[in-house]
């Protein structure tokens, strides 16, 4: 019969829980505040290692909907325009992804009538204002009550699954962050000729104090990113991001500039988003945090969706679908662990080195 699993959170994270734990033979149910439309599930691009691709595949999300394009070399320019080095990826195997397509492909998966397992049942607009530590019961803004085996909080930077478990406030411990992106379709310029050439690489355009990463996830289209420092006392705008793109590229020969200059700040995309505590506290009974929630990483640090997805498989081969409801707890504090050990081995853990 499988676990009756409540998961708080339909985000990267909670998919991909669902999806884990579909396989494992349980019933799952997902609670997301949102609607799941573009601009929800849209942000900076996902960059995956080879074992979360195995994952993936193991998983069966489908490749075509994912559209992951596999890194075999990264080229790196200075600010003038002139080529640095191109470097290998080492290890092999990383590739990235547009996040709402990534986030597609896992929904697609964990909500489908084919595969094994019940198909994931995902309720929108609900929002969980409470979770009873005593059982595994959440409590909805409307008044209902939905009561499982287990729930997993799986919703994010601002968890209310944490408050609840962990007695933590969301409180950011550091200065905010800025992820940027925008996108250019049916450009022709030399940018866009080198990726038909050499579709499995990515760019890196180093300027004064910040750089400009250069993705294509398709034919003439381009994803460009970066992550700039919030400036204190100043508010955030597009046309002040824009200032300061330009000014990190001055040279307006090259080919970087023009393109910003030229950039029309509707197409300007901004999360801010601030660095949040480490929690200690990650279970209480039948309740366990995942992902983001439970150890938060900023949107640009490359490790934070791979551990996500490490979590939910971790968690799956824990909760195998013969664990009796009194060994939940248990379970859950093996998981724990076993995923604080692996999370300990990231040089970005316990500070933001990661780029």
């Amino acid at each position: 019969m499988g676990l009756r699993i409540l998961i708080v959170g339909g985000g990267l994270a909670g998919q991909a829980t669902a999806l884990a734990l579909r396989r494992a033979e349980h019933n799952i149910q997902v609670f997301e505040n949102s609607y799941l439309t573009p601009e929800d599930t849209a942000g900076p691009l996902v960059h995956l290692g080879p074992r979360s691709n195995d994952l993936l595949r193991s998983w069966g999300v489908d490749t075509a909907v994912a559209k992951g394009v596999l890194i075999k070399s990264i080229d790196k320019f200075d600010r003038d325009g002139n080529a640095k080095d191109t470097g290998a990826v080492s290890p092999p195997g990383w590739m990235y992804y547009e996040r709402s397509r990534l986030h597609r492909a896992l929904l697609g998966a964990a909500t489908a009538s084919t595969g094994s397992g019940v198909p994931v049942e995902v309720r929108l607009g609900t929002e969980v204002i409470s979770v009873d530590t005593q059982a595994a019961r959440v409590v909805l803004g409307d008044g209902r009550v939905f009561e499982g085996d287990v729930v997993v909080g799986a919703d994010g930077f601002y968890s209310t699954v944490r408050k609840t478990i962990a007695h933590v406030d969301t409180i950011p411990v550091n200065d905010r962050k800025i992820a940027v992106q925008f996108s250019m379709q049916s450009y022709s310029g030399p940018l866009t000729q080198r990726f038909p050439n050499q579709p499995e690489r990515y760019e890196k355009w180093t300027g004064s104090d910040l750089e400009v990463r250069v993705y294509s996830v398709e034919p003439g289209y381009l994803l460009f990113e970066c992550t700039l420092p919030a400036q204190a006392g100043t508010e955030t705008t597009p046309a002040s991001v824009k200032a300061q793109l330009i000014q990190a590229f001055p040279n307006n020969q090259t080919e970087l500039a023009q393109i910003l200059a030229a950039l029309d700040t509707k197409n300007l995309h901004l999360w801010t988003q601030a660095e949040y505590p480490r929690v200690q506290t990650w279970t209480s009974n039948k309740i366990v945090l995942i992902g983001d929630a439970a150890h938060p990483f900023l949107p640009h640090e490359a490790p934070g969706t791979s551990q996500s997805l490490n979590d939910a498989a971790a968690l799956a081969a824990e909760l195998s679908s013969d664990v009796k409801a009194e060994d939940i707890p248990r379970h859950l504090a093996g998981w724990t662990a076993l995923r604080k050990e692996r999370l300990k081995t990231l040089p970005c853990f316990y500070a933001s080195a990661c780029t």
